[in-house]
């Protein structure tokens, strides 16, 4: 599947990890149709099933046999769409809510510019209120036990101040046992911060091909401080930095507000889109010609 999904931009819902982690109950599976990858997974939110499919070989054929076995197909990127011969044979409608964020790791690294100066200013204001603490970054590729119960710890605390806008809470937490288990298996970076000795965030993410990266978990507890999680933001990517990466996905915000508020502050350099597709009442026109 690595091989196949290269050649595209990192999408996060046919990522590997991604679509291992976030399985579920049920495993999500991958198989080939005209030689696109097609995935079935559990929904982000209320764990139903979702099929989708990413590619550029016969598209038309490809999303009319898969229509036939469901209803819609969701979470499909613009490349799909891109290559679509018959357009009026379906109904194709742009999904905001699982676009992707991907933002320029340099620029993230220093936050410099105009369009940065109310994030500089919190990283600073954070500094400057920590100027006699003691600080400590600790960078690793593998999750032993002993910091995996940091993590688990942090996430608790996090979910707790986050219950009335956050993705279904034992969905989450699956997901992230099932990463802490195979960190020694996966292309990881894990970041935490320590702050006079206790752990406040953590960052875990996959180094991918082309100088990508994608963030799976990232938790601040900012009831510590305001700008904890900016200033966090910012040594995540300068840690990233150091191993060549460009770009990071911070995956979609899934039409939470807050959420939304918060990664677009972040001055995302582009935005990986995604449409739900369906059969249009022309269909029967058209099948003939395909």
């Amino acid at each position: 599947m690595t091989a196949k999904t290269t050649q595209f931009q990192p999408y996060s819902d046919f990522n590997f990890t991604s679509l291992y982690c976030w399985s579920g109950e049920t495993a999500s599976e991958i198989a080939l149709l005209n030689n696109n990858i097609v995935i079935r997974l559990p929904h982000y939110l209320d764990g139903s099933k979702v099929y989708s499919v990413m590619g550029t070989h016969k598209i038309d054929e490809t999303l009319l046999e898969l229509l036939a076995h469901t209803d819609d197909l969701s979470l499909v990127p613009d490349v799909v769409i891109n290559n679509i011969k018959n357009p009026e044979m379906f109904t194709v409608n742009e999904d905001p809510d699982n676009h992707d964020y991907l933002y320029d790791i340099e620029k993230l690294s220093t936050l410099e510019g105009a369009d940065y100066k109310k994030l500089r200013n919190k990283v600073n204001k954070f500094e400057r209120d920590h100027s006699e603490h003691d600080l400590k970054i600790i960078v690793t590729t593998t999750i032993h036990s002993d910091r995996a119960k940091n993590i688990r710890a942090i996430d608790e605390k996090w979910k707790k101040l986050h219950t009335g806008e956050s993705l279904d809470i034992r969905s989450e937490r699956q997901a992230l046992e099932k990463l802490l288990e195979n960190s020694d298996k996966l292309n990881l970076i894990i970041v935490e911060l320590l702050i006079d000795g206790e752990i406040k965030a953590f960052s875990i993410n996959e180094l991918l091909a082309e100088g990508y990266a994608i963030c799976h978990f990232e938790k601040a507890l900012k009831e510590h401080h305001d700008y904890l999680a900016t200033y966090f933001v910012k040594i995540v990517a300068q840690e990233i930095k150091k191993h060549g990466c460009r770009f990071v996905n911070w995956e979609q915000d899934l039409g939470l507000e807050g959420l939304r508020h918060s990664k677009l502050s972040y001055r995302p350099a582009l935005m990986l889109k995604k449409y739900s597709v369906s059969t249009s009442s022309k269909i029967g026109q058209k099948l003939n010609d395909i």
